[in-house]
């Protein structure tokens, strides 16, 4: 509301933590952090919508050893992938199964339990757990910093990932991704480095105008992380909420 975050017409004031594997823990690693975050007494938890990979047979080639053994927290995945390449249909392909959507399924579930709220990244720019880098190296291409942004193919299946995801029913809510009240927030990419800034900025206010469009429930912001960036450049686009800044002390 205004420059202020309300929720049920009061102030909203965050007290948020990050975590980056709830996506693809264990139920059990999920309903561990959130209890820790309740305990810590905050009321948002940041997360990001991964694992991406290659072919299921390997014929289109997955960058990240997403196989490593151990703890959800050292980026062992345990089998989940969210997205991945289907070289049947030669085409981009979603994972609803149990070992994909449905563990987001009970992550926005077991929030909501808690009172939690959620802002979700849609992507990971970076390549720990497939991201953004995976997706351009579907269509063959090393370029980190450009083609996941002007690709025709990259931003087509950005936007098909976009709207799967808003239009999702949970079965354990009842409730659309869109219309659910335990996200707080949708952040397009986790600190997308688009080089130059004129790339960046023009993909975010394309984006995010999109995701307003699916969704008019929930904030959005860019997650860039503007360490070299103008601090205030994101703020300039009229489909963005509210800025985000990351700090590596």
């Amino acid at each position: 509301s205004g420059t202020s975050v309300t929720l049920d017409g009061k102030p909203f004031f965050v007290t948020g933590v990050n975590n980056h594997y709830l996506t693809y823990g264990s139920q059990d690693e999920v309903t561990r952090v959130l209890d820790d975050a309740v305990a810590m007494g905050a009321n948002v938890v940041r997360i990001f919508l991964q694992p991406v990979i290659g072919s299921l047979d390997g014929s289109v080639p997955t960058i990240w050893n997403w196989r490593l053994e151990g703890e959800a927290s050292n980026l062992a995945v345990k089998g989940t992938y969210l997205l991945y390449w289907d070289p049947s249909q030669n085409r981009m392909a979603i994972n609803d199964g149990a070992n994909g959507m449905q563990k987001v399924d009970f992550l926005i579930a077991e929030a909501g339990k808690r009172r939690l709220r959620l802002i979700i990244a849609i992507v990971d720019f970076w390549a720990f757990t497939g991201g953004a880098q995976q997706m351009r190296a579907w269509y063959g291409s090393s370029d980190e910093s450009t083609f996941f942004f002007t690709d025709p193919r990259t931003k087509q299946d950005y936007r098909t990932w976009v709207r799967h995801v808003v239009q999702r029913v949970n079965p354990l809510t009842g409730l659309a991704y869109r219309d659910d009240p335990t996200i707080m927030a949708w952040e397009l990419i986790n600190e997308g480095n688009a080089q130059p800034l004129t790339l960046r900025l023009t993909w975010t206010a394309e984006m995010s105008a999109y995701v307003k469009s699916l969704d008019s429930n929930h904030l959005v912001s860019s997650g860039n992380a503007n360490i070299f960036d103008p601090k205030l450049a994101d703020l300039t686009i009229p489909t963005l909420d509210f800025g985000t800044w990351h700090g590596y002390p």
